[in-house]
């Protein structure tokens, strides 16, 4: 894709000016500055949906960098397109903004249905993600985790009555199981007699998973979606993509941080995780029935994996392997 933002026609390029007077007015409260300047080149680390840098210029010669993400332009299919979407609209304006979580500002939104038009803004964070940094930070995102709950704990209320948050109740978990199946039914038989009885066994599984108090996810708590801003003083860790932000148990979001790691450093991960939710007065399982519950959070995450394998992007050869990890996975659960 090119780097430049792709407009149809002259009115998204209207819009594009418009959404960015509102911006520089309500955010930068530059109210007598007119735009004389709009640069756009795309992000990096653009995921499923594209995102672009836009630099913009006011007759005052002040240059502000805004983060853009286009719903409307994505790389894959995108399950539950339109809930996702309009999650992270939601997440970023109505929760997220006081919340002290260090999280990007939300700058406003254009959604038109009728046009299919999808603008998010947001601050732009000149961060890396964690994922290419050292173990010290996926501490700090361990800890950052216990402000969440924090969060979660003195908002219980008004994230309950949050009807675009998902919930990971059992039909959330049981639904992904038997898209997995179903879709190795289609793309091997063999593969299918092998999910079968992972699918068969979830509902033990599903009763682990649902078995703590619902708290405020990220709900795709990977590395790769923390970026450290080293220009904050104190540097600052921002999570960024809550298209997944959900109501469930907080050892979800730990269990995507930490996949891969193995004691000792999971036993401190595990520790430090106790200490932070403690202080806001959760409590979580022993260390056993933890690492028990995460391990069924990966096979999750593994299934989730599978039923994406029809997308014509999804690579096929990877599929028999995705198949023996979960057998594994399953053999430490079921």
């Amino acid at each position: 894709m090119d780097d430049k933002i792709s407009m149809d026609d002259e009115l998204d390029r209207e819009l594009l000016r418009e959404c960015l007077e509102g911006i520089m007015k309500d955010v930068f409260h530059e109210r007598s500055s007119r735009i004389v300047r709009i640069d756009t080149r795309r992000h990096r680390y653009s995921s499923s949906f594209a995102s672009y840098i836009v630099s913009v210029q006011g007759t005052d010669n002040l240059e502000h960098t805004i983060f853009l993400k286009d719903f409307g332009v994505y790389s894959r299919p995108v399950e539950r397109l339109e809930e996702r979407r309009n999650r992270e609209m939601h997440v970023y304006r109505d929760l997220l903004g006081d919340g002290g979580l260090g999280n990007p500002k939300y700058y406003g939104s254009l959604w038109d249905e009728s046009q299919e038009r999808y603008w998010l803004f947001m601050e732009f964070i000149d961060g890396t993600p964690i994922n290419e940094l050292g173990y010290e930070l996926v501490l700090d995102a361990v800890r950052w985790l216990g402000r969440l709950h924090n969060y979660s704990v003195q908002n219980a209320q008004s994230l309950e009555d949050c009807t675009f948050l998902e919930r990971h109740d059992h039909h959330f978990f049981q639904r992904t199981a038997d898209a997995a199946h179903l879709t190795m039914s289609k793309l091997s038989p063999e593969l299918a007699e092998r999910v079968a009885p992972i699918a068969s066994g979830y509902p033990t599984l599903v009763q682990a998973m649902t078995s703590q108090p619902p708290v405020f996810l990220h709900g795709s708590y990977r590395r790769a979606h923390i970026l450290l801003d080293r220009r904050a003083q104190p540097p600052r860790l921002c999570p960024v993509d809550w298209e997944s932000a959900a109501l469930g148990a907080g050892l979800y979001d730990l269990a995507y941080l930490v996949d891969g790691f193995i004691p000792p450093q999971l036993d401190e991960i595990i520790d430090i995780y106790r200490d932070e939710v403690g202080k806001c007065g959760v409590s979580i399982p022993p260390m056993d029935e933890v690492v028990y519950v995460m391990n069924c959070y990966r096979l999750h995450r593994n299934m989730k994996w599978l039923s994406w394998a029809l997308y014509p992007e999804f690579p096929k050869d990877e599929v028999p392997d995705l198949v023996t990890r979960a057998e594994w996975l399953a053999h430490l659960v079921l």
